[in-house]
């Protein structure tokens, strides 16, 4: 080896070293801090999602008092109560307070109200329900009367039925007076918490295989988790664990931490949780999620830049052997293989943020899911309200009742729209396993249920028998409801609507056609009517919200199928819906 061979090998060793280095320190200090800032981001969603929870509680909790403290405070309640009370048997005195009851029941927010007297007797009730201890509801009486408001029970446990309940109870005074009146009765509200406090805990808003939010409550020198969890059915009120657990966040909880913390929960599975007690009693709401879901994302990046640094680390090891070896024609190639990498890197990445868009569509579907649901409860009280005033005060009212009437109107179509948009959302990311319907059965079953459908306000006939298909059965439902429901609400004024429905076999697909006889579609807008909020007519001539059609387009496709629509106008539509056909084996 000669002296200016040496020298070169020298220099690019050394640059090897150089450039080893700078690779091995920059990597280290960025890997660092991309797991610093994971942790962070980590920590900070779940602080997020904690105080979204601990929102949607407090407010669901708000508006049970409200309700109820409306009830009691309004004069109303205390005119109807005192007849009643007087005249048990009076059939005016009894309608009057039913009247009422029935509004404060409404869409069976409370599976029982009832109307008890000084005695903690029961005077009248709109639904069976095995009744209290009379200590109970004495207690609870005995709150509410101390505070002259409306009292909240804990989550209770029917021993006899397993029934998870919360009730509320308010007392009713003289002159709807709380302040000076004597208390005359009381009403008892018994609310289920799996129809309604539960869904709202469990609901997390944006896609997880393990997260979940827990309410607890400290019971003696235990932890009691009040609702059912996901990863261990039947533990609602009955699932209890050592509040001295150091590793259980539920447990530090309970003990005053209410930060982001890491720790064991009741599987034994490591999670990041984050805590806050829920003010006003004496539950502890924990949002968490496995660690390992958390911090997967991390470390496939983690690796995928260590794989980026020993291919840079190999690559300049081959490039010194090449520099070595062919210090002229070689370096082209070199260059080459750097640029195909490069090529393959950016290839990746590419595919990476395309996988990220997709999870960020998916999460503000489900974010759109939690906002609906949050808006509908103000939705009811306006309508509620709305009616209870046109019901009580409408002579009264004079002109000013039309323009209640019109917000009624509003209200309940708003509530319509949220509704079709929690509908299509929930198609949009429930699992659709396909099984075998009976779509005669079905067609037969949604035709019996909807009084539009049967004469003599329509004529539905069913040509021919209707075979079985491959289909999600409650999205299928939902889609027959809605593709019938425009069959027979689209007609001139004065057209008794008449719809046909028959199935076409096409190799291994069944097509079901919807005709009949309304408006018609012009052809310019046959596609768009299967887009989101895509109207052709005023709300005044036709009600709707623009969303079935959707909603059957979206169904229809998640089962495999396709969906289609043939029209004129004035002449009809003939609208079709194909899925596959059960095989012979299959039936």
């Amino acid at each position: 080896m000669d002296k200016n061979a040496r020298s070169f090998g020298i220099r690019l060793a050394a640059i090897f070293l150089a450039v080893s280095g700078v690779l091995v320190i920059g990597g280290y200090v960025y890997l660092s801090d991309r797991q610093a800032e994971g942790r962070a981001a980590a920590q900070q969603e779940m602080s997020a999602v904690a105080d979204l929870k601990l929102r949607q509680i407090s407010n669901w909790r708000a508006e049970r008092l409200s309700d109820a403290r409306f009830f009691a405070r309004a004069r109303f309640v205390a005119e109807d109560i005192q007849p009643f009370l007087n005249q048990p048997d009076s059939q005016a005195a009894r309608s009057a307070v039913e009247h009422w009851l029935r509004l404060l029941k409404a869409e069976d927010r409370y599976y029982a109200v009832l109307v008890l007297d000084g005695r903690l007797e029961p005077r009248l009730a709109l639904s069976d329900s095995a009744r209290e201890s009379d200590a109970f509801m004495g207690g609870l009486l005995q709150k509410a009367l101390e505070t002259r408001d409306v009292a909240m029970s804990d989550l209770i446990q029917d021993q006899t039925s397993g029934l998870i309940h919360l009730d509320l109870m308010f007392p009713i005074f003289e002159d709807a007076d709380p302040e000076r009146g004597a208390p005359i009765a009381a009403v008892l509200l018994k609310l289920d918490a799996r129809h309604f406090l539960f869904p709202l805990i469990q609901v997390w808003p944006t896609p997880s295989q393990s997260a979940e939010t827990l309410l607890v409550r400290r019971d003696g020198e235990t932890v009691l988790f009040l609702n059912d969890l996901r990863h261990r059915a039947g533990s609602a009120l009955s699932l209890r664990v050592p509040l001295d657990l150091p590793e259980l966040p539920a447990a530090k909880v309970l003990r005053g931490q209410t930060n982001v913390l890491e720790g064991v929960d009741y599987r034994g599975v490591p999670v990041v949780a984050a805590g806050r007690m829920v003010p006003g009693t004496g539950w502890g709401m924990v949002a968490k999620m496995d660690r390992e879901e958390i911090y997967a994302p991390l470390r496939r990046q983690m690796a995928a830049v260590g794989l980026v640094l020993g291919s840079l680390l190999v690559a300049s090891g081959l490039l010194v052997a090449l520099l070595w070896r062919q210090r002229s024609a070689q370096m082209l190639q070199l260059a080459k293989d750097d640029l195909a990498r490069a090529n393959a890197e950016l290839e990746r990445r590419v595919g990476e943020r395309t996988a990220q868009l997709r999870e960020s569509v998916a999460e503000l579907e489900a974010f759109s899911y939690s906002l609906s649901h949050d808006l509908r409860a103000p939705l009811r009280a306006i309508s509620n309200f709305s009616a209870m005033v046109l019901e009580d005060h409408r002579d009264k009212l004079g002109v000013d009742a039309a323009l209640l009437e019109k917000v009624l109107s509003a209200a309940k179509r708003m509530d319509q729209l949220i509704r079709d948009v929690l509908a299509l959302s929930r198609i949009s990311r429930q699992e659709m396993g396909t099984e075998t319907v009976d779509l005669e059965r079905l067609v037969r079953k949604v035709i019996q249920e909807r009084p539009e459908l049967q004469a003599p306000r329509a004529q539905v006939c069913i040509e021919g028998s209707l075979p079985a298909v491959r289909g999600h059965e409650a999205s299928l439902t939902q889609c027959l409801a809605n593709l019938l429901g425009n069959a027979v609400k689209f007609v001139a004024l004065g057209v008794i609507p008449q719809v046909r429905l028959f199935a076409e076999a096409n190799g291994d697909r069944i097509r079901l056609w919807v005709a009949d006889n309304g408006i018609g579609i012009a052809p310019e807008a046959r596609e768009k009517i299967f887009e989101m909020f895509q109207r052709l007519h005023s709300q005044e001539e036709y009600e709707g919200t623009g969303i079935g059609l959707a909603i059957v387009k979206r169904a229809v496709e998640r089962m495999g199928g396709k969906v289609g629509v043939e029209s004129e106008p004035g002449k009809g539509s003939r609208f079709w819906v194909e899925l596959r056909a059960v095989a012979p084996r299959e039936s």
